[in-house]
């Protein structure tokens, strides 16, 4: 991960560095696979070390260590990125009270800006906190996690309403037809105005369809049908 000089492990790179003909004697190709596989191990080991020192790359034992050590409830249906992210936004939301230390606490579930203002919620004048947190396109976003650290960072006076956007891309598509309609002006005829007749109707939005004339006629409500299609 962090120590990687291009070659498949460390027998491969040691190798390297001796004359070609060794590559034919046994008895040196098995000594260098035996001192490889102790550098591999060594490398390993050191690459854990170093990633342990930082959250977001730390190893399930570490993140159990940091989940024990700061209180936070197991849950066996996390995944390690869902709880590296968890451990994270406690750390980055230690200290006094913030609208900053509660985005950059929220920023571990999502990469989008997080709106944290204080809105009215009411006729009577009452205030609260109103956080709003949109998905964004990480991979990992818990809404159960992100309620928790809220609840553990937003003290039990101040009274807040989360809002979560997820936006989703829509394609939105239509079909439409032309009717033609004959209407009998009001007064002129003893019946409603209302009833009108469908001429024809010749157009189509699928070009391998045939066009379809219909005809039909309308009456005012409440009285019979005048025609049928």
């Amino acid at each position: 991960m962090f120590h990687n000089n291009g070659f498949e492990n460390s027998y491969e790179e040691l190798i390297s560095y001796y004359p070609a003909f060794y590559r034919d004697v046994l008895e040196m190709r098995a000594i260098l696979e035996a001192e490889g596989r102790l550098l591999d191990g060594c490398i390993g080991a050191a690459n854990a070390m170093l990633g342990n020192a930082f959250v977001m790359t730390a190893n399930e034992e570490m993140i159990a260590r940091l989940e024990a050590f700061l209180g936070i409830e197991k849950d066996d249906n996390r995944t390690l990125e869902e709880r590296r992210s968890l451990v994270y936004s406690f750390y980055v939301g230690f200290g006094k009270l913030s609208a900053s230390k509660l985005r950059a606490s929220i920023g571990a579930f999502t990469d989008e800006a997080v709106s944290i203002k204080l809105e009215r919620i009411d006729a009577e004048g009452n205030n609260a906190l109103v956080v709003r947190i949109p998905r964004g396109k990480k991979n990992v976003f818990n809404f159960k996690d992100t309620l928790t650290v809220l609840e553990k960072m937003i003290p039990a006076h101040i009274a807040y309403a989360v809002y979560f956007t997820y936006s989703i891309p829509v394609a939105v598509s239509c079909k439409h037809a032309n009717h033609i309609y004959d209407m009998k002006l009001c007064g002129l005829e003893p019946e409603a105005a209302t009833v009108c007749s469908l001429q024809e109707a010749d157009t189509v939005t699928e070009t391998d369809e045939a066009a379809t004339n219909y005809v039909k006629s309308f009456t005012p409500c409440g009285t019979a049908v005048a025609g049928a299609l």
